[in-house]
């Protein structure tokens, strides 16, 4: 991994930790994260959990989309955290009653349910 995406990520994790608190996830200082999963430079899928309590955990997903997170026992690895985001946020957009962020949501959504179901983001 070449330095400016891990620079990439890095910022991205700590947005995500940073983000716990603007979105009600966790309201505790001692936090720790880490990426599960990344397309370098557009997406990073990752944990993030109260340092104190190893089991709980939540998903997050940033990058080229918003940041977002999901319980950590919805999904039991990253490509599974993606197909629930991407569900996430296609009930958001029937819900919505903006018109530019349903359809922000469902691109969001329809692109990384496909790249969720490409087999060639998830070969080693």
């Amino acid at each position: 991994m070449d330095e400016s995406t891990k620079v990439w990520m890095r910022n991205l994790v700590d947005l995500a930790v940073r983000g716990t608190g603007e979105m009600n996830v966790y309201d505790e200082a001692m936090l720790e994260a880490r990426p599960e999963w990344a397309l370098p430079q557009r997406l990073l899928v990752g944990k993030v959990r109260p340092q104190m309590d190893p089991h709980a955990f939540h998903w997050f997903i940033c990058g080229e989309v918003p940041l977002d997170y999901l319980p950590g026992n919805v999904a039991t690895s990253p490509r599974e955290a993606l197909r629930h985001f991407a569900m996430k946020w296609q009930l958001d957009a029937e819900r919505s009653t903006d018109e530019e962020l349903s359809h922000a949501l469902v691109e969001n959504a329809e692109a990384i349910y496909a790249l969720a179901d490409d087999e060639r983001a998830w070969q080693a």
